[in-house]
């Protein structure tokens, strides 16, 4: 299970780089998504179907990270949680790279 989580965050990993470059392939997006999900964040937890929905609101959501100055997005770490021998949590830890004012600055 380890292997398929990790695989899947890296293609994550990929597609946001992309994205970020403005090469947004929703059909893509769609294939990182089961066809209902669960997200969580510090802003909460929510549930949502992998929809027309879920590409708008991606968009959305890149060209929001372009404009803020993100320049990259990259995997520090990701640590498993299994519930049992199918399913698990992923905790997967972010470091990004954002461009302000002709400086770089990484959180």
């Amino acid at each position: 299970m380890e292997t398929a989580v990790r695989k899947l965050f890296e293609r994550y990993e990929n597609f946001f780089r992309r994205s970020l470059g403005g090469d947004l392939d929703m059909a893509e997006v769609g294939s990182l998504y089961a066809s209902d999900f669960i997200a969580a964040s510090p802003a909460g937890v929510m549930t949502g179907k992998n929809d027309d929905q879920l590409r708008q609101v991606m968009t959305q959501g890149y060209a929001h990270y372009r404009a803020i100055g993100t320049r990259e997005m990259r995997i520090r770490r990701i640590r498993l949680s299994p519930i049992d021998e199918h399913h698990c949590v992923a905790h997967v830890s972010w470091t990004a790279t954002y461009a302000r004012k002709d400086k770089m600055t990484q959180r």
